[in-house]
């Protein structure tokens, strides 16, 4: 009997970014850094969440919630547990930041304590309806196998039809660490995203069933886990437009805030 479970939460943010009035908004956040974290970097972090809170505030945000009951037998004895996992994207953009941020440094019993003032402005974001059908699978790709549920050690394939042409990149996100990992463009692939033609099946992470350019760069996932039930998110962001991936800084490393 297998004794990890890892499930997969499946989010699809699709987007077409239309000509938006512009906002230009003024934002506080004070930040409490742990004592592992340099100064400039926590600068970076209390900036970014001033921003998003600055966003949220203006237009809001989007609250999604999902629910999952494990089932378990160990020696005979029978266990059920409810999981739930929700999270929130804020409906927005920040174009550009107007003058200097102002930050101010102190240390409270010896934590570190970023406050910075920021103005920019922002922009409302205008999703439109999944241009893209998204599925998942384990271990083949055959219709039975379509899943978000894996047990540790189970490979994990994904397929794509986009229904107009467009340009997709995908992140997995780690409940857990908090980090999200670029998964798609494939890391050896230098492409700022995946091109995608309409009504085209493609799959991905599965050798067996791409071309043979992407077979020679293809990157195979296999699903482990160190806790009973653990929680990751996989995010497709699909555009109509070309799109980029995060910085070269923070993809070199895999990780975004």
């Amino acid at each position: 009997m297998k004794r990890l479970l890892f499930l997969l939460s499946l989010i699809i943010a699709t987007y077409n970014v239309y000509a938006q009035q512009t906002f230009v908004v003024s934002s506080d956040y004070t930040y409490y850094a742990p004592e592992s974290m340099s100064v400039e970097e926590a600068k970076h972090i209390a900036l970014e969440r001033a921003k998003i809170e600055a966003i949220a505030t203006k237009f809001g945000t989007k609250v999604s919630q999902s629910n999952t009951i494990v089932l378990s037998n160990t020696n005979g004895a029978s266990d059920t547990k409810l999981y739930s996992v929700g999270g929130s994207e804020v409906k927005g953009e920040w174009i550009e930041t107007i003058g200097e941020p102002i930050y101010q440094i102190s240390y409270a019993n010896r934590i570190l304590v970023v406050s910075v003032t920021a103005k920019g402005r922002i922009k409302e974001i205008v999703t439109s309806e999944p241009q893209i059908d998204i599925k998942i699978y384990r271990n083949s790709i055959t219709p039975n196998n379509e899943t978000t549920e894996f047990w540790d050690g189970d490979d994990f394939y994904m397929t794509a039809l986009p229904l107009v042409n467009g340009y997709m990149i995908a992140y997995l996100f780690d409940e857990t660490t908090q980090k999200a990992y670029r998964i798609l463009p494939y890391q050896q692939d230098k492409s700022k995203n995946v091109k995608l033609n309409e009504s085209q099946t493609y799959t991905f992470f599965n050798s067996e069933n791409t071309d043979e350019f992407n077979r020679s760069i293809i990157d195979n996932y296999n699903m482990t886990c160190e806790e009973s039930v653990e929680f990751n998110r996989l995010y497709v962001i699909f555009s109509e437009k070309p799109i980029s991936t995060i910085s070269n800084e923070m993809r070199q490393n895999n990780y975004c805030i």
